[in-house]
């Protein structure tokens, strides 16, 4: 029963998550939901917040460098 709760849990952290990426990495997730468990998908969507971030910070430094030379 403990599982059960943990993997619901998981799926509720994985729904605030996939509010805050875009449409297509939803689609992605919704794509491997049947193949993969609810800690893996969190896991994904972890990884491609992360990248997003970084790849967003990049463009913003190079934006903020040519501006100011």
């Amino acid at each position: 029963m403990a599982d059960y709760s943990k993997q619901q849990q998981e799926y509720v952290k994985l729904e605030r998550i996939l509010k805050e990426l875009p449409w297509y990495i939803e689609e992605f997730i919704d794509y491997k939901r049947r193949r993969l468990s609810a800690s893996s998908l969190l896991n994904y969507c972890h990884d491609h917040k992360f990248f997003l971030t970084g790849l967003l910070l990049k463009v913003f430094m190079k934006v903020i460098s040519k501006t100011y030379l």
